[in-house]
């Protein structure tokens, strides 16, 4: 299980799209960190890139943290 807290106010306007139903979505990447941050998050949610926004060297937009919880 992953607990995640996204931070609405930096998702960028123009990655929401408007669906036929009417409702609105955002794609977003969730992934591992390499190392657990000092406050335990295990992960980081970021908007994906467009190929022209990669190959620009555009900065990525992260837009919240998550943290893994593993029962044994």
């Amino acid at each position: 299980m992953i607990k995640i807290s996204i931070c609405l106010s930096d998702l960028p306007k123009e990655k929401i799209v408007n669906a036929a139903n009417g409702k609105k979505y955002v794609d977003l990447i969730v992934s591992e960190r390499r190392e657990p941050s000092k406050y335990g998050d295990t992960h980081t949610i970021y908007v994906p890139q467009t190929k022209e926004e990669r190959e620009g060297n555009t900065p990525r937009v992260f837009v919240g943290k998550g943290t893994e919880y593993r029962s044994f």
